[in-house]
């Protein structure tokens, strides 16, 4: 059973004071949430849903759903965190002090915002933040895995979308012979 949500607004209006930092494809959303979940060492991995028919972004450790006005850093740390939160501190409120802890720590680890000043300006806005436990540091190995990954799958999108071209070749021949 989770905690009652009772800083809710007061995150939302303070997250909107932040930038909403670089608009990203949905492959650099993926990337993106699944850096997020690296950067504590979690090996889960959500999936990532365009958010085609929704206007609403969520998160939680399965899947993070992101309509086309969530693509932006601010927003799809938000929603990796939420999934972060759940699998560090279970039943801990949707918006409380562990997941604002865990939502500043992705955004100075990836550079948005305030700098160092993120905490001061949440408590502030009156936000509880609690001790959640720092990104961990980032090695040199797993930087390269990531990029070694992220180069294999580009590597199959395009095998993915060349074969998807001979296909529609292909049909397109049957249809007019």
């Amino acid at each position: 059973m989770r905690t009652r949500d009772t800083q809710r607004s007061k995150l939302y209006a303070w997250e909107a004071t932040v930038p909403e930092g670089e608009r990203l494809s949905l492959d650099a959303c993926r990337e993106l949430v699944h850096a997020a979940y690296e950067a504590y060492g979690l090996s889960a991995r959500p999936m990532i849903r365009d958010g085609r028919g929704t206007t609403v972004a969520r998160g939680d450790t399965t899947w993070v759903n992101l309509p086309v006005w969530a693509r932006c850093q601010r927003t799809v740390l938000h929603e990796a965190a939420h999934g972060v939160t759940i699998l560090l501190s279970p039943g801990s409120a949707w918006h409380g002090p562990e997941f604002t802890a865990v939502l500043i720590n992705l955004w100075e680890r990836f550079k948005l915002g305030h700098g160092p000043d993120l905490r001061r300006s949440a408590r502030t806005a009156k936000l509880k933040v609690s001790q959640a436990p720092a990104c961990k540091a980032s090695s040199r190995t797993a930087t390269k895995r990531l990029a070694a990954a992220v180069a294999r799958r580009n590597a199959l999108w395009q095998q993915l979308r060349e074969a998807e071209a001979e296909l529609v070749a292909a049909h397109a021949a049957v249809r007019g012979g």
